[in-house]
């Protein structure tokens, strides 16, 4: 996340003194770009991004923060970190993302909108995954979610099984078995071919199946042992899209 980004969900930020705009840049350092320590360039480069008038002398903002008791900043060999209290107080007043809080509330209010207890048990490991970063967890869990929606929305009328099981043989002829007849059988087939069938038999649309195909693929890059890194906004935009566009869709 940018600084420009952060501060697009904060009001009124141009109007704040230099002193508390040094404090929050001091504080943007150390948790978003993750350094240890920050210099009083670090500080007019943030100025700098922002396109945003800087004070004459920031180092005697700094100092001033030094000199504080107790202190707010610091200060050793290899520059200058915001002192604990004062980090921690930053931390919780400005460390959740916006999309971190949407994604939030999404889930929260999920479940009275699927009363299926096998959803909600998987919503309730989202969201602690998401809620402890765990991100690929996080991931993993949501396709969970959203894959047992649609195999439930697939079951939940006769019409939809029927035209499910018509499909099925013509789609993949070698498949494990030939027909669903309880829900659980959905899981003697790929999760691919389950889409596939599913679309081919017009019980899902073009669009979500080009949804559910795409973060099917994000959920086996996660779910496999790789380098990839999963970093949060990852995770944050995976929620939101399938949520939206898949689970809360498909009634």
């Amino acid at each position: 996340m940018t600084l420009e980004d952060l501060l697009n969900g904060i009001d009124g930020f141009p109007d704040w003194s230099h002193a508390d705009k040094i404090r929050f840049f001091a504080w943007f350092i150390h948790s978003k770009e993750e350094k240890d320590r920050f210099s009083p360039t670090d500080i007019r480069a943030c100025y700098d991004s922002l396109s945003l008038e800087q004070p004459s002398n920031v180092n005697s903002y700094i100092d001033k923060m030094f000199a504080r008791r107790p202190r707010e900043v610091l200060r050793d060999g290899q520059g200058y970190a915001l002192e604990k209290r004062l980090r921690d107080e930053l931390e919780k007043k400005y460390g959740s993302r916006p999309a971190t809080t949407q994604v939030d509330r999404l889930l929260l209010d999920l479940p009275s909108k699927i009363p299926d207890l096998a959803e909600r048990i998987f919503l309730e490991e989202t969201i602690l995954c998401f809620r402890c970063k765990a991100y690929r967890a996080t991931i993993v869990m949501a396709w969970n979610l959203a894959f047992d929606h649609l195999c439930n929305h697939i079951f939940s009328e006769a019409r939809r099984i029927d035209a499910f099981n018509l499909q099925l043989p013509k789609s993949f002829p070698k498949a494990r078995i030939g027909a669903v007849a309880a829900k659980d059988d959905f899981g003697e087939l790929k999760e691919s071919e389950v889409l596939q069938v599913a679309r081919s038999a017009n019980l899902i649309s073009s669009d979500l199946n080009v949804v559910l195909k795409e973060k099917l693929a994000k959920r086996n890059t996660a779910a496999h042992p790789s380098s990839i890194a999963i970093a949060p906004h990852t995770a944050e935009e995976y929620v939101i899209d399938l949520i939206n566009n898949a689970v809360l869709k498909l009634t």
